[in-house]
């Protein structure tokens, strides 16, 4: 049962066709079952025409109850909706790849943590020692590490001196079009991590 205020309560309702709950304001909203029994209100908007105030007034609800987790599934739903219903086809793609599957619309950046290492590890194999010559032959330079080089082109604005004295060889040519895809993530979590903490700072 999915009880909202005291004008509106469903149970084992099934409704035909898509709702329209624009307006509709969450003064109370009560689930059985206690936090794990939200699908039924979940599934409620769901089934409605998409109104992006019925998610967020839901969201602000949920977050004034103490239900956090719940909220943030709603703010990601209305999002991966608004995708759906309103975006064209490469703004859709877009939005899948880089602010779905890697950051959660904000709301879990781990995948774009992981992702990250996977790169840097696979950047150490790219970038082993027998594939790398040293930059200027017989000059005095630290001791080659793959995975200090990978670090050294993901992290942005912090010198390792590895990609300073080290080059792939001639015969590795194929294998530089790596550094800029290391590069370009790196600069992209870089800027995740500063929103983050920007985010943090302001709450």
């Amino acid at each position: 049962m999915v009880s909202i205020g005291r004008d509106v309560v469903f149970q084992r309702v099934k409704f035909d066709g898509r709702l329209d709950l624009g307006g509709m304001e969450y003064n109370g909203l009560r689930v059985d079952g206690g936090p794990k029994m939200w699908g039924g209100a979940f599934a409620l908007i769901a089934r409605a025409v998409y109104d992006r105030d019925v998610y967020e007034r839901l969201e602000k609800h949920l977050r004034r109850l103490g239900y956090t987790r719940e909220a943030d599934r709603v703010f990601v739903e209305s999002m991966r909706r608004q995708r759906k219903e309103r975006l064209p086809w490469l703004a859709r793609v877009l939005d899948y790849v880089f602010l779905d599957l890697l950051l959660g619309y904000g709301r879990s950046r781990l995948p774009v943590l992981v992702v990250g290492a996977a790169m840097v590890g696979c950047g150490a194999w790219v970038f082993r020692g027998k594939n790398m010559v040293q930059k200027v032959p017989n000059h005095r330079v630290l001791k080659y590490s793959a995975l200090w080089f990978s670090l050294d082109l993901f992290i942005p604005l912090i010198n390792l001196r590895m990609k300073d004295d080290w080059v792939l060889s001639d015969r590795c040519r194929f294998r530089r079009y790596w550094m800029p895809v290391l590069v370009v993530y790196g600069w992209f979590v870089a800027i995740v991590v500063v929103a983050a903490i920007t985010s943090y700072i302001i709450r």
